[in-house]
């Protein structure tokens, strides 16, 4: 289970909640990306057998090294990127408030990189970045190929997804091995790849002035981004891969079908 739609909250949360109960209710054991969602889970029920098994990144194949990743956090502007969906979950408006309240002498630009299944969101976004007046400095992108995306990563500096809830945070794992720092939300299991202040920042959802602050402590530190950056590109080398995530579930569902 990635997350249950209910941690999602909004209108539709006590609806969510009463289906996946029932769906819950009828499984014999349930994988879990992360222990937010497996919190979650058993919040619902109690007496369900559960594992843990953070899926890895493999989208790209990023050939990064340390030495790329201090070179890049020497250059210009700070290039920050936010991967996902242009819905209301992502926190875009979060993060152009924030970008807005950067202040650096080198400046800063953002890429938004995403589809955008909610055209009235995405309008609302882009007017946000108009009245805001950074407009010019944001740029969205829509939905790109992976190549397309890979070079954007590639040419980042930092990636900025403050949602309001990630079950896990595929986006910063990616992220991660193009040596990023992310700049991640507190809510949910980006805790699972995201270690405050060492491979990012973890920023509660909503709040402005959080992100503002990471971006800015980034973009004024130049060596911090480096070494944050560093540490993200070694956190990403070390996730477990495919055969040992399956390797893993696999025990465990033959345990739980030997009744263990």
């Amino acid at each position: 289970m990635h997350h249950l739609r209910r941690a999602e909250g909004g209108r539709l949360a006590p609806v969510a909640t009463r289906l996946e109960r029932h769906f819950v209710r009828g499984c014999a054991a349930a994988v879990c990306v992360s222990e937010a969602t497996e919190r979650d889970v058993l919040s619902l029920v109690d007496d369900l057998a559960t594992h843990v098994a953070p899926p890895p990144a493999d989208q790209f194949d990023p050939t990064v090294t340390p030495a790329d990743v201090t070179d890049r956090a020497r250059e210009g502007p700070l290039r920050v990127v936010s991967l996902g969906s242009l819905v209301p979950r992502k926190g875009h408006p979060t993060l152009v408030r924030a970008l807005a309240g950067v202040d650096d002498e080198r400046g800063w630009t953002a890429t938004v990189v995403g589809p955008e299944p909610d055209p009235d969101h995405a309008r609302t976004v882009r007017s946000l970045a108009a009245d805001l007046d950074v407009e010019e400095r944001v740029s969205f992108r829509g939905e790109l190929s992976t190549s397309d995306l890979a070079a954007v990563l590639g040419e980042s500096h930092v990636l900025a997804v403050p949602s309001s809830y990630e079950g896990f945070g595929m986006a910063y794992l990616e992220g991660m091995g193009f040596g990023l720092p992310a700049v991640a939300s507190a809510a949910g299991g980006a805790s699972t790849v995201v270690a405050d202040g060492e491979t990012g920042f973890l920023v509660d959802p909503g709040d402005v002035a959080g992100v503002r602050d990471a971006i800015a402590a980034l973009a004024g530190d130049r060596d911090r981004l480096a070494r944050m950056g560093t540490a993200a590109l070694r956190r990403f080398e070390s996730h477990p891969d495919w055969a040992a995530t399956v390797a893993d579930v696999r025990r465990f569902l033959a345990e739980v079908a030997d009744g263990g």
